[in-house]
């Protein structure tokens, strides 16, 4: 007699308006059902689709992956967040909440939980939050100005140069930046 297949127990929960494909895990639609759930029942997995948006939806992001964190019930269940762009201070802030793997994809692109959950298992690296930090340029500062507007600039030239599209994509988000002649003169500098 053949023993069913386990399929992982996932809970999902999207903090943007794009929805995540069900296909067998249990989604939710905000940060405190997330956390009900997660803390009354077992999971393999929550996976979170977040936004690198400023204001309430970062704050909220960070605060369910720390409060995720502290649960007795749910402090052991690995979370992947799943971002719709690069964001070096997020990142990091998710990190320190404790924050399992990270995975940058487009913000229209359609998530499949059980396929990543099979891939971060499988492949835990590449969700390495360490690796993809490595890849972002030590020197990327996000500035805001007038209040709402969130510019990224590159800190190896004292943040006079603004950074965006090819540039940013090419070179501050490569291994090494070795195509960078600013990092490589800020490098020699300190």
């Amino acid at each position: 007699m053949q023993t069913p297949i386990r399929h992982p127990a996932i809970l999902a929960v999207s903090l943007t308006p794009v929805p995540i494909l069900e296909d067998g895990a249990q989604w939710v639609s905000s940060a405190l059902a997330c956390l009900d759930q997660a803390a009354s029942q077992p999971f393999d997995m929550v996976l979170i689709r977040g936004t690198v948006a400023r204001g309430a939806a970062r704050a909220d992001l960070v605060e369910l992956v720390q409060c995720l964190r502290h649960h007795p019930a749910c402090q052991a269940v690995p979370v992947l967040a799943v971002l719709d762009d690069w964001h070096r201070d997020l990142i990091a802030d998710l990190e320190k909440a404790g924050l399992n793997w990270v995975d940058v994809r487009p913000g229209q692109e359609a998530l499949v939980p059980s396929e990543l959950f099979d891939l971060a298992t499988r492949y835990p690296v590449r969700f390495d939050i360490r690796r993809l930090l490595s890849r972002l340029c030590p020197y990327l500062n996000a500035s805001v100005f007038e209040g709402e507007v969130e510019v990224t600039t590159c800190g190896a030239c004292g943040n006079r140069l603004v950074l965006g599209g090819q540039r940013l994509r090419l070179v501050c988000r490569t291994p090494g930046h070795r195509h960078c002649g600013y990092f490589k003169e800020a490098r020699q500098q300190s």
